[in-house]
Formats: structure tokens, sequence, C-alpha cells
């Protein structure tokens, strides 16, 4: 039986993932004050005598950035719980159908290697039909043995695909995390050392964030490639399929061709 690995999941993280940036330099945070504002001129222009509104805010605001972060990341972590029980369950359906499928081809093959052997009339008919049938037996003994080893191999080599992009994912989201915390405690300490120099601070902590999430993206380019592979894993597996088919196909028609030999009749 054929089976087909599922990709609209990995849609899913990809996702969630994207929203990792969206959040942090959407337009409307109250750290979005342009340089040249009016706010931003009347804050330089009183420097000495207030606190920034920026540095003001910073504490506030930066705890909702780290929340929603924290949020997303949980978010991404069930998306690849639900995805690997989404597969489980797939591979679960596709071994019913191979177990209902062959049970009733064993009851089908009884049935032709009985009515077969009913038509034995001598002891030399009678033991072709029994090698016959041992023959039919190996070949599909041996093609069973072949196909679920390489459905086991694609398996396999599925889970362990998805394992490393998880593990390149999650340190890619670290990495973005770390950077988006740093930023966080040196505009904090700038404002703690100089509460006044919020336009100055404001400044260095959005191009802080600005390089964070371009490292990101650039990091996320080669996520993609993982629905190549997964192709490339099914036509290997595919491949198999068919090899295993050649060869049950050949041990068929030996086993059959030998038993027309023994009876020396063709319409057997």
């Amino acid at each position: 039986m054929r089976q087909i690995f599922n990709r609209s999941n990995f849609a899913i993280v990809t996702g969630i993932v994207l929203l990792f940036v969206v959040i942090i330099l959407s337009p409307k945070d109250i750290y979005a004050i342009e340089a040249n504002s009016p706010q931003a001129l009347a804050e330089s222009n009183n420097a000495a005598i207030k606190t920034s509104p920026f540095c003001t805010n910073l504490a506030t605001e930066s705890a909702k950035v780290k929340a929603n972060l924290t949020e997303l990341s949980s978010k991404l972590s069930a998306a690849w719980v639900q995805q690997g029980a989404t597969k489980t369950t797939d591979w679960q359906q596709v071994d019913q159908k191979v177990s209902a499928n062959r049970a009733a081809a064993d009851a089908k093959l009884i049935d032709s290697l009985t009515k077969l052997a009913e038509k034995a009339t001598s002891d030399n008919q009678k033991q072709a039909i029994t090698d016959y049938a041992a023959a039919v037996n190996a070949a599909l003994t041996t093609r069973r043995n072949d196909t679920d080893n390489a459905r086991i191999t694609f398996r396999n080599a599925v889970n362990n695909l998805m394992a490393s992009r998880q593990e390149t994912v999650t340190a890619q989201l670290n990495t973005f995390i770390d950077s988006v915390d740093t930023a966080i405690a040196t505009a904090k300490d700038v404002c703690t050392s100089d509460p006044t120099s919020g336009v100055a601070t404001h400044k260095i902590y959005q191009d802080s964030l600005a390089e964070a999430r371009t490292t990101f993206q650039n990091n996320r380019s080669g996520n993609d490639k993982i629905k190549t592979e997964l192709t490339i894993l099914s036509a290997a597996r595919d491949d198999n399929f068919k090899t295993i088919d050649a060869a049950f196909k050949a041990s068929m028609t030996a086993a059959k061709t030998t038993l027309q030999t023994t009876l020396n009749n063709t319409s057997i």
C-alpha cells in the first residue's frame, strides 16, 4: 500500500513561527516614536528636566513583548505535538488498511490453492501443487517483509527529519528571543543610567530589534527545504515498493511455470 505523508501540518508550524517577527515590530508598539516627531523633539529639548516617555514605559511594554513571545513559543510547541499526533494517526490508519487487505488476500489465496489441490489426480500432481503453494507463500512472505521494512525505513527517516527541523527551528527562535531580551536589557540599563536619553536609546533599541528580525528571517530561509526532502524520501520508498513488486511477480511467474511444466497443463 502506498502512503503519502501529509505535509499540511508544516504550514501550520511555519505560520506560528512568522508571528514572532510581527509581534516584535508592530507599528502600534508604544516604542515606535519617530525621532523627528513633536514628542521626540520635545523630549530632546526637555531632556535635562524630565524622564523620557520611552524610558518611563519600557518596563511595562517590554514585559508585554516577552509575554507574547512566551505565549507564541508555547503555541509552537503545541503545534509540534499535534503534528506528531496527526502523523501517528495517519500511519496507524495505513497499517490497519494493510492488515485488512492482507487478511482478505490470504483468504482468497487459501480458497484458490484448495480448489487447485482438488484437481490433482495423482501423487505427482499433488506434490507439484504442494510445492507451488509453498513457493507462492514464500514469495508472499518475502514481499510483505520487504514492504514492511521499506515502510519502516521511510517512517524513521521522516521522524529524524522532523526532529532535526524542530531542533533547528527551536535554536533559531531561541537566538531570536535572546536577541530581543538583550535589546530590552540594554535599553533598560541605559534608561536607568540616563532617564532622559529616550530618543537615542529608542533608536538603538529599534535597530537591535530590526537586526534580530533580519537574522531570524535569513536563518529561516533554508527551513522550507523539508518539503523537498519529504518528496525525496517518498520517491525512494515508492521505488523500493516497485522493486519489491517486480521481484514478487518474477517469483510468482517462476512458480507457475514450474507447476505447469510438471503438470503438463498450461491452463493451470
